[in-house]
Order: structure tokens, then sequence, then C-alpha cells
């Protein structure tokens, strides 16, 4: 499978723009794993990886668009008190290593990665996993690289 870079891919108030300016700029990006559904309204299933603060915000967001083509579908937490849990409406479906078993089971078209603190190691970890299966990701700045300028909004 070929990999593909999207440049930008960063998850902020202009997420679905940025998302079409990298299909004009890249049409390939996203497009991996794509139901007949999901071409035919432009939604895409999202898991996000990381169930607290920031992935809370972050599905707040998705759900507060009007017309957000990111649908979420549950997040991965290492915190094993939130597995099973709902939060903002979405189970916790188990740790960042059942990625592969979670996949298996749900169609999943993209990650967003909403753990801004977290190690550097394990947002990479992440990042090959979803390398390796040809699914797309997203990361959201921490709060340090947003107010360096380093991450453009």
């Amino acid at each position: 499978m070929m990999e593909v870079q999207c440049p930008g891919d960063t998850v902020g108030k202009d997420m679905n723009e940025q998302y079409d300016k990298n299909q004009q700029d890249n049409p390939h990006c996203g497009n991996e794993q794509r139901s007949s559904k999901d071409m035919n309204t432009g939604q895409r299933n999202v898991l996000i990886i990381g169930a607290g603060e920031a992935g809370q915000m972050t599905v707040r967001g998705l759900f507060r668009g009007p017309r957000s083509l990111l649908v979420p579908v549950g997040f991965l937490d290492d915190d094993v008190s939130k597995h099973g849990q709902q939060i903002e409406g979405l189970e916790v479906l188990g740790a960042l290593q059942d990625l592969p078993k979670v996949l298996e089971q749900r169609h999943i078209d993209e990650l967003i990665i909403a753990m801004p603190s977290a190690p550097g190691e394990v947002i990479r970890t992440m990042i090959d996993l979803a390398r390796q299966v040809g699914l797309r990701y997203r990361t959201l700045p921490s709060l340090q690289e947003i107010l360096s300028g380093s991450v453009n909004a």
C-alpha cells in the first residue's frame, strides 16, 4: 500500500477546511479505507486516541459543528478505569494497544490523536500503527506548539 503524506493534518478550528485543502493538494489523502457510504456522504468515522480533556474537547467540537464530515465513534485510552465508560456519549473501547482489534471490529476511516501532553514515543507508536494499516491520522497540537507559533490554526 502506498504511504501518503497529508500536510497540515492537525485538529483545530478549521480541520475540515484543512482536509479539503489537503484533498486539493493531494487527492489521495484520506481515501485509503472509505466505504461506499462514506464516499456518498463525505463523512468519515474517526476514532479518538485519548479520552482526557483534549479528547473530550475534540469530540464536543465535532458534535457542535453543523455539518462536520468527521463522525467520532469512540475513544481509546490507557486509563483502565475509563474502559467501557461513556464519555461525551462515546464508549472508551480499550487501551492504545487495542487499536488493531478495534479496527477489525469497527469501520474507522481515521484517527485523531488527542494527547497533546503525551511523550513523543507514544504519539510515534500510534502514528506507526496508523501507517501500517493505511489509516489516515491527525494530531492535536500541544498548547506549547500553539503558543510558539509552530502550528498554523
